[in-house]
C-alpha cells in the first residue's frame, strides 16, 4: 500500500511539473529569438520613423516585412499596435515588456514612452539602442569564445596526455624492459 502511495505522489509530481517545465523551456526559446531579431526590426523600425511613419503604422509595415524572417517579434509588434489602438502606447508597450521578459524589451519599452510623453525624436535614439544591443551581443559573443579555449583545455589535456605519455615513453620502456631481461638471464642461476 505504501508503495502504491509513494509510485501515485511521484506519478502526480511529474504529470504537474512536466507540462511546466516544456512550457517554460519553449518559453525561453521564444524570448531569444525575439531578442535576436530585435536589432534588424529596429533598423527597420527607425527607417519607416525616418521616411515619415506614424509609430503605429511603422509597427504595421514592420510586422509584414519581418514576417517571414522573424514570426514570432512580427507578431508581438501587431499586437503592441493593436493594443496601443485600444488604450494608450504607455500600455502596450508595458504589457510588451510583461510579455516578453527580456532586458533589452524593458528597455525599449521605456525608450519609445519616455520619448512619447516627452515629445523627443524617437528615431535616432532606436537607431543608437540598436547598435548597443548589437555591440552587447558582440562582447558577449566575445566572452563565450575566450571562455570556450578554456574549457576545452582540461578535457583535451586528459584526452591526450596518455596518448602523449605512450609515444614518449612506450620506446624507452620497451628498451628498458629489454634490458632487465638481459641482465636477468646474465645474471640468473648458473
Amino acid at each position: 500500500m505504501a508503495r502504491t502511495v509513494v509510485a501515485g505522489l511521484a506519478a502526480l509530481t511529474l504529470v504537474w511539473s512536466l507540462p511546466r517545465i516544456y512550457l517554460r523551456i519553449i518559453g525561453n526559446r521564444r524570448v531569444r529569438r525575439i531578442q535576436r531579431a530585435l536589432p534588424d526590426a529596429l533598423d527597420l523600425m527607425t527607417m519607416c520613423l525616418t521616411g515619415g511613419l506614424s509609430l503605429q503604422d511603422a509597427f504595421t509595415h514592420v510586422s509584414q516585412e519581418i514576417y517571414f524572417a522573424y514570426p514570432d517579434l512580427a507578431t508581438e509588434f501587431l499586437i503592441v499596435k493593436r493594443q496601443s489602438e485600444l488604450r494608450s502606447s504607455e500600455f502596450a508597450f508595458q504589457q510588451f515588456s510583461k510579455r516578453i521578459d527580456a532586458p533589452e524589451i524593458g528597455s525599449l519599452a521605456a525608450l519609445i514612452t519616455q520619448g512619447q510623453r516627452l515629445g523627443t525624436d524617437v528615431v535616432n535614439s532606436m537607431r543608437e539602442y540598436a547598435d548597443n544591443i548589437r555591440l552587447r551581443r558582440r562582447q558577449t559573443a566575445d566572452e563565450r569564445s575566450n571562455k570556450a579555449s578554456v574549457k576545452m583545455l582540461f578535457p583535451l589535456a586528459f584526452c591526450l596526455l596518455p596518448s602523449a605519455f605512450i609515444i614518449l615513453w612506450g620506446p624507452s620502456l620497451l628498451e628498458l624492459s629489454k634490458f632487465l631481461m638481459s641482465m636477468q638471464g646474465r645474471t640468473g642461476p648458473p
